[in-house]
């Protein structure tokens, strides 16, 4: 019998250090310049009449493992021969531990060739074949420029040929690649949107459709996950100088298409942790209980009250540490860029790869409901006046709701501290001994000088970013501050990296043993 062959030379292929023992594959996802793993998609040949054990290692550098529901709920996908169609592993030959870690599950390939993926794949070709089948009258085909390797990136106008639309929506996917999920539910989105009811004819005359489907193309063709790959993720790369060229050619297209279009929202569709159900996280740049947080609580909860019954999205189901995700480049976010350039809502949608929140496995068909469920909630709520409205706030996870501040532009981790605000001032006021909080000044003109004075002392970190247009062009480097009691530091705020710049402040407190003030001066 030949030798058992692994390899994962083909788009959208991935895997690292594979070796056979016997029938059993030991294997890791690769990270591919990125700090965690996650995707793998790889094929088998010569397995046929036999039973292979495949044991995924490494998983302690897999993004999430051990947050939510850690890695139990995974139910990876194969295909047993080339023109077979994928379907999930069966559950019954799963084998999960927490501690230790481990994560093996079994296949019995009938095909010389069986292939195996983290999730069911979703490559350009499959995106191409999509759109081929939506109706040639509502799709617009234009390049948006080349990818980083050179490949053509496009972006899809969606519109009917019926009406004459005053706003433009936008959808963008896969910011990382490895999130596949995204992409059936926007097929869902679009097959509903194009299907010429009255209700999506209502919703497309007042609105046309902007869809970038692969955002980063190059890491989906080439079978990388790409989150947080360096030297910028994707979704923290939305700067007044964008890395990325697909995202300058996002800015570009939005640049041209709006000086026919108003703007009216944006929808950006993610995939969580691998044990992770379906949520909305919340936009970070919206102050609590102001007219667009409330539009955006109220347009999430109508689109859970559209997926009862039919599919499973709960806003209950956000990651309990939400508030806290990421850091320093959070301002780089996508909804960050659409708030500060077009001042609209975007809507990040995350959509679970494996089982839902009842711990249902999920199918293709569970993504397309969520989108067309989608699909009805913005035809159906999208230009309703009452999304202005208070919110329902027993339906909103109390953990998802930041910690007001009426000027201040930001503030997460908090923790054991009261915090309040002015225009000029922000006061950290220590409940309990173990504390934290990360507070960011609002943006200021070059030279501004901001003074720090605490009762205590105590131990900060202070670094400076730079905006132009409200968008993010650099931060400083963070710098250690000993704050001696009773004794006032001043921060002058340095020259900015380029012409026309405002900048922030942002201090990260831990542990205060009483009060710190922060006030502006004159430098």
């Amino acid at each position: 019998m030949p030798n058992l062959h692994v390899d994962a030379n083909f788009p959208g292929g991935g895997v690292d250090h594979p070796r056979w023992e016997g029938n059993t594959l030991y294997f890791e996802a690769p990270l591919d310049h990125s700090p965690q793993s996650l995707w793998f998609y790889f094929r088998i040949r010569n397995g046929q009449g036999q039973r292979l054990t495949l044991v995924q290692k490494g998983l302690e550098r897999v993004l999430g493992v051990r947050e939510s529901r850690g890695y139990q709920p995974v139910v990876p996908v194969w295909r047993d021969g080339e023109e077979a169609a994928w379907q999930r592993v069966d559950e019954s030959a799963i084998a999960y531990t927490q501690e230790p870690l481990a994560f093996q599950f079994e296949i019995a390939p009938t095909q010389p060739v069986c292939y195996v993926a983290f999730c069911f794949p979703y490559l350009l070709r499959d995106w191409e074949a999509f759109a081929a089948t939506l109706p040639r009258e509502y799709v617009y085909c234009a390049q948006a420029g080349l990818t980083k390797a050179g490949r053509p990136f496009n972006r899809y106008l969606i519109r009917s040929p019926r009406h004459k639309p005053e706003h433009l929506l936008v959808v963008t996917a896969r910011q990382h690649a490895g999130e596949v999920s995204g992409s059936y539910v926007l097929e869902g989105l679009l097959r509903r949107l194009t299907d010429g009811s009255p209700e999506m004819e209502s919703l497309l005359a007042k609105a046309a459709l902007c869809v970038f489907p692969l955002m980063d193309l190059d890491c989906v063709q080439e079978g990388r996950y790409g989150k947080d790959q360096a030297p910028y993720d994707f979704n923290r790369d939305w700067r007044y100088e964008p890395f990325h060229p697909e995202i300058a050619g996002v800015y570009s297209q939005l640049e041209e298409l709006c000086a026919q279009y108003r703007l009216w929202w944006a929808f950006d569709l993610h995939a969580p942790q691998p044990g992770g159900a379906s949520y909305m996280p919340p936009s970070r740049c919206l102050k609590t209980d102001s007219p667009d947080w409330r539009k955006m609580w109220n347009l999430a909860i109508r689109y859970e009250d559209a997926c009862a019954g039919r599919a499973s999205f709960h806003l209950k189901d956000v990651d309990t540490q939400v508030l806290n995700w990421g850091g320093m480049n959070n301002d780089g976010l996508t909804s960050f860029y659409f708030y500060a350039r077009w001042h609209c809502n975007n809507l990040g949608l995350e959509y679970s790869y494996h089982r839902d929140g009842e711990g249902r496995v999920l199918r293709v068909e569970d993504w397309h409901t969520l989108g067309c469920a989608l699909a009805e909630t913005l035809a159906d709520k999208l230009f309703d006046p009452a999304l202005g409205e208070a919110p329902d706030r027993e339906r909103i996870p109390a953990w998802a709701v930041d910690a007001p501040l009426q000027y201040w532009k930001s503030v997460r981790q908090v923790h054991g501290l009261q915090i309040t605000d002015t225009e000029t001032t922000a006061v950290m006021t220590a409940q309990a001994g173990e504390n934290s909080a990360w507070i960011t000044s609002p943006q200021r003109e070059a030279g501004t000088a901001w003074q720090l004075t605490a009762d205590r002392d105590t131990e900060l970190t202070l670094y400076a970013s730079y905006y132009r247009e409200g968008l993010l062009v650099s931060h400083g480097k963070p710098e250690a501050l000993h704050l001696a009691a009773g004794e006032p530091y001043v921060w002058q705020l340095p020259q900015a990296p380029i012409s026309q710049c405002q900048g922030t402040l942002s201090v990260i407190a831990r542990d205060l043993g009483g009060t710190l003030r922060i006030c502006a001066v004159e430098a």
